[in-house]
């Protein structure tokens, strides 16, 4: 009996995780709807954070000084890369069209 109830609780957190990211991409999608690219870039950059404390919190994962070190370098260059398209946007004079690479 405690295989099925482990099964049941397994499929049950598979449901909700599937149900919040769903959210999460609907609500990500409404943002970009409403925000230019450059204002919620640095939120998804979040997503690696709260990915290692999830690591942490769920499997006691705590990264090694490499795997910081890979994490601290991806987001500082999306955030760079988002700073500075912003800031060619805005110096152009329309902050809300796409910049052409």
């Amino acid at each position: 009996m405690s295989a099925l109830r482990s099964g049941t609780r397994l499929a049950l957190c598979l449901l909700l995780t599937g149900l919040f990211a769903s959210a999460g991409h609907l609500l990500l999608i409404l943002g970009y709807e409403r925000a230019p690219v450059s204002l919620l870039s640095p939120y998804l950059y979040l997503q690696v954070a709260f990915a290692t404390l999830g690591g942490w919190l769920a499997f006691g994962h705590v990264p090694d000084g490499l795997a910081v070190g890979g994490i601290v370098l991806i987001c500082a260059c999306g955030a760079a890369g988002t700073w500075l398209s912003g800031m060619r946007r805005h110096s152009a004079g329309d902050a809300s069209r796409p910049v052409d690479s």
